[in-house]
């Protein structure tokens, strides 16, 4: 087996442990164990890496081709190339919706924090003859 086909062989197990962690992720924030996300970040952090050396390696045969001849794949390489475009197109997908739902959250925490800092003590103020004042900043 070359190093290319265990680089690709590596990241698309890698591609598919994501896909799979993602699709236990719920979309509320707080149905999530915070070890969970931690494990998602983890195996991104590994493709990361194993598609930093693939491409080393791509530049490396470029290089001792001259940069001449196409790159050539052998056809088990050709086959996880494939089934790799149809796996980022689903991690993409996956991700996409978590990141958006994620943002919907933290932006209704964001509205709920600067709402609430808008009153100063509301509460603490002496009310006179029954009436209640709201301080807003």
């Amino acid at each position: 087996m070359s190093e290319a086909q265990k680089l690709l062989t590596n990241l698309l197990l890698l591609t598919e442990e994501i896909i799979q962690q993602a699709n236990a992720i719920h979309p509320s924030m707080k149905e999530n164990a915070p070890k969970q996300l931690e494990r998602v970040q983890s195996l991104l952090d590994q493709r990361e890496c194993v598609i930093k050396e693939l491409d080393a390696l791509l530049k490396l045969r470029r290089n001792e081709d001259g940069g001449q001849q196409a790159l050539r794949w052998n056809e088990d390489e050709q086959q996880q190339i494939k089934r790799l475009q149809t796996l980022e197109r689903t991690l993409q997908v996956k991700m996409g919706s978590l990141h958006q739902s994620f943002s919907k959250q933290m932006h209704r925490i964001h509205e709920t924090k600067s709402m609430s800092k808008k009153y100063i003590a509301a509460y603490q103020t002496i009310a006179t003859d029954g009436s209640f004042i709201d301080k807003r900043k």
